[in-house]
């Protein structure tokens, strides 16, 4: 939604040029590019529900930002290029969380199918999302439709926040194991130390 509502406000408010319009939308699929690897590694090594209602509640504070300066007359292209960025960072976030969240909720037997349902939900809400957009966009305006685009980020938090079902912890393998295990007696600690590299195997002794 915000993808229609950002725009049409750049253009109402700020009367922003062809060239100024395209920088934002860019900036809005900029993350997607340069987050998508590390966001992943992230949920992998991560809680996946804090980081999904992280991300919801960085959305939602973001888009809210906009509606607050347009109503004090203190809105500017810069703040929007800004929002449009962290909040499409905080989606790509968000997204590769509720992915790696997945397993966690579903069995084994049923995770293509999930996953297959999880991602035309994507695609079904990426096309009704902006035809939903344009709608509200003409009939409440872009700044009033930017609060009920943050409001259903809000409601998303509070859904997530309903999830009971308990992370399995992340666990090392045997071989991380035993090389933490040679670290600390190396070091003399029983705190947490430094992985360290694989022991080269002994080369064979000659007669």
């Amino acid at each position: 939604m915000s993808s229609v509502a950002v725009p049409y406000l750049a253009v109402v408010e700020l009367h922003a040029s062809t060239a100024e319009v395209s920088v934002l939308m860019f900036l809005s699929q900029l993350p997607s590019l340069l987050f998508a690897l590390q966001a992943g590694a992230l949920a992998d090594r991560h809680p996946k529900r804090p980081l999904m209602i992280g991300g919801d509640l960085v959305c939602v504070i973001a888009l809210l930002t906009l509606p607050l300066a347009a109503a004090v007359d203190q809105l500017t292209l810069q703040q929007m290029m800004a929002v449009a960025f962290v909040q499409a960072t905080a989606g790509v976030v968000h997204d590769a969380a509720a992915i790696a969240y997945l397993p966690t909720l579903l069995e084994r037997s049923l995770l293509q199918r999930g996953n297959s349902r999880i991602g035309g939900l994507f695609a079904l809400s990426a096309t009704a999302g902006n035809s939903l957009g344009a709608v509200l966009v003409s009939a409440l305006g872009a700044a009033r439709a930017l609060v009920a685009d943050a409001l259903s980020y809000a409601v998303s938090a509070w859904c997530t926040t309903r999830i009971r079902i308990t992370e399995p912890r992340h666990r090392l393998g045997p071989r991380v194991r035993a090389c933490v295990r040679r670290s600390r007696r190396a070091c003399g600690t029983s705190g947490p130390t430094r992985l360290c590299a694989p022991s080269p195997s002994p080369s064979p002794t000659r007669a």
